[in-house]
């Protein structure tokens, strides 16, 4: 990517210019951060259900999740000395993204436990944080640090929109399930009913004896003249 034009003479902006760049993909990674561990709390009734689990039990995977996202701050802090930014926040990704993936395989809630809450909490660690202090190192093109306080301000309210979007689309998600599964029920409902209605017609017809066609035939045969 060229650096940008403009700026005073002799004086190069971090990243080439592309500072906001960096901010905007900041935003991307911290509201997600933030929004995930909060936003799937709209599956906890169905994985009840599901897994034959309790409240408390299911409540113990977001604890998990947000308990190793924020406890993993140092570790993440270490590696981003260690190796910058980006490659801490690429492995985050791959981390959260194998959770998730893994997590659709989990047949109990303690699997669930290792692939969401420390699997992918780890990997949320590794683009909170990272993503946190990077806008920190960005400065204006004047050399002071006037806009980027205003930056961090900014992605830190606006990442508070990611919960409501989630919350909405794991909702829209969660009704279009339920109700094709009401759907489904219904269909087999009136199958069962239809299967029913007709059954005891064919049980009277089968139930009717020999001997009793002869009686009902039996008057006729007696009142037509020989």
């Amino acid at each position: 990517m060229p650096p940008a034009v403009g700026g005073p003479v002799g004086y190069t902006p971090p990243d080439g210019g592309w500072g906001w760049a960096v901010v905007i993909g900041a935003f991307i990674s911290i509201g997600f951060s933030y929004a995930f561990p909060k936003s799937i709390t709209v599956f906890f009734k169905e994985i009840e259900s599901i897994f034959h689990a309790t409240t408390s039990e299911v409540s113990w995977i977001s604890s998990i999740m947000l308990a190793v996202m924020y406890g993993g701050g140092p570790i993440s802090s270490i590696l981003v000395n260690k190796y910058g930014s980006r490659i801490v926040m690429i492995i985050g990704g791959c981390l959260s993204g194998c959770g998730l993936i893994a997590a659709s395989f989990c047949n109990t809630v303690q699997e669930l436990y290792f692939c969401i809450g420390f699997v992918g909490g780890l990997g949320l660690a590794f683009n909170l944080n990272p993503a946190l202090t990077m806008i920190g190192r960005l400065s204006d093109m004047y050399g002071d640090y006037k806009y980027t306080y205003w930056a961090c301000g900014v992605v830190l309210i606006i990442s508070g929109i990611y919960l409501f979007i989630g919350m909405g689309i794991n909702y829209r998600l969660l009704a279009k399930e339920q109700k094709a599964n009401e759907q489904k029920k219904e269909s087999k409902e009136e199958e069962t009913s239809i299967d029913v209605a007709g059954k005891p017609k064919e049980v009277t017809k089968a139930a009717e004896s020999p001997d009793q066609k002869d009686t009902e035939e039996g008057p006729k045969e007696e009142d037509s003249p020989v």
